[in-house]
Parts: structure tokens; sequence; C-alpha cells
């Protein structure tokens, strides 16, 4: 039976712009064997990776499930209402949180979540993340393009800030902090979308590292973690494969027969 193998960006296929030429192998064979290989993850189109264009995968579920292109056709794209986005930034600015406004074309980030991020990550003053716009600068047709908010800094509790979320809105916890999004997407939906578009019988896989890969692990027939990954992802998965730079895509993809 062929597979649909579903991977994570950060923390599982790249990290920190820096994706080992083995995961790029092991996708462009399976590919070559007639599998299937999907990019399933919380960022946005705006904010992929160069590197990752560089591949033709099958399949984009990006935005939590909430932006799905398929054979290069659109098949999802759930926005975030104006009314959510406004609420969710007033409140943002009470909580004293940094965040960031992710959309297909455009990303925004809070000023004080700069600063957060440039010693996370060791950027550069004119690294592009640096340079991307305070949402208080978003004009109408940048908010119609607003899929997710993603939240890097907690002052309060996640638990706080999910009480004040408005209805049918949930925040799902990743490696760097947090993802808000409609209820009704994630990355198990996502599975759920490409299966109802690919004809025939096939065996799901998912690939990643945090808590929130866990499900689309346990939506998928087989979940994988990375060895460093969450002490929950990896509860929640089937197998462990090797890090990043040990090539665990590489590695994962060999154990199930893919290359």
């Amino acid at each position: 039976m062929k597979s649909i193998v579903f991977i994570d960006i950060d923390g599982t296929l790249l990290r920190r712009n820096f994706m080992p030429e083995s995961a790029k192998k092991a996708i462009e064979t399976a590919q070559a064997n007639g599998h299937k290989v999907i990019l399933n993850t919380g960022r946005a189109k705006a904010d992929i990776d160069p590197l990752l264009w560089e591949i033709d995968f099958d399949g984009y579920c990006l935005s939590t499930g909430a932006h799905i292109i398929l054979d290069h056709e659109v098949k999802e794209y759930k926005t975030m209402p104006k009314n959510v986005f406004e609420h969710l930034k007033n409140t943002f600015g009470t909580m004293h949180l940094t965040w960031m406004a992710e959309g297909s074309e455009k990303l925004f980030c809070h000023f004080d979540n700069k600063e957060r991020l440039k010693k996370a990550y060791h950027l550069e003053d004119d690294d592009p993340w640096l340079r991307l716009k305070d949402p208080s600068q978003m004009s109408e047709e940048d908010l119609k393009q607003v899929l997710v908010i993603s939240v890097h800094d907690f002052s309060q509790s996640p638990d706080e800030i999910r009480a004040l979320l408005p209805e049918d809105y949930v925040l799902t916890l990743t490696g760097f902090g947090g993802d808000i999004h409609h209820v009704d997407y994630d990355k198990a939906t996502a599975i759920d979308h490409v299966l109802n578009h690919f004809e025939g019988e096939w065996r799901t896989i998912a690939i990643g590292d945090s808590d929130n890969d866990i499900a689309m692990m346990e939506r998928a027939d087989i979940g994988i973690c990375m060895k460093d990954g969450s002490k929950n992802a990896k509860t929640a998965a089937d197998y462990i494969t090797d890090t990043i730079e040990n090539d665990g895509i590489y590695n994962a993809f060999s154990h199930y027969g893919l290359i």
C-alpha cells in the first residue's frame, strides 16, 4: 500500500533555516516510489522558508489546517474574522503578550515580539523577521488574509489565555509559544481533508516533534516523533526517529519502507 506522509516543519524538517540534504533526498525518493509527501504545519504560507519551496511537495496544509493547497489548487481557506482579530489584539494589549499575525501573503510582528525573537534565535539586525511591520500598520486588506495568531511570550498561563479567547477559538501549544486558531481546524482535520481529495486506499504517516503535532500523530496510521521532541509527543508516537541533524527524516522513511 502506498503512503501519504505528513511532515511538520519546525523541529522536524527544519531548524533555524537548516534542512539536511538527506531529508530532501528521502522526500524526492519516496515520491518517485509512488508515495505522497505533504507539509502539515502551523506556519502560514507567508512564513514558509525559501528552502522548502525548492521541494515539489504533493500538498501544503498550512496555518494549522485552515489553508490547504493540493495539486497546486487552494482547497481550504478559513481566515480569521475581523471582530475576532480585534478582540484578540485588545486582549493581548491588556495581558502584555507578544504575538504575530500570520497570513497567507503577509506577516505582522508585534514590536516587543521582535526583541524576543531576536534573543531566542540570535537574529541579526537585518533579519527579515525583524523588518516585519507592527500589527498597528495593517490595512483592511491585510486583515482579510490573517489565518492564525501566534503567541510567543506568556505573561499569564496558557489556561488564562484560553479563558479569554472568543468562542470557537483555541490555543494549541507549540515548541515556541502557541497558535490561536478556529476549533474546527487542526493538523488532524488537515489529514482528513487530504484523504478526501486523493482517491484510493492510503497508509498515513505523521512526523512531528511537539505537542501541536499530537493530533496528527494520533489521527495517522503511524505517528513518528523526533528524538528531541516533547515528552507528550514521544508518548503519542509509534516510533522515535533521530534528530534533524542526524538524518531523522531519512531514517524514518527508510524504517517504514518508503525509500
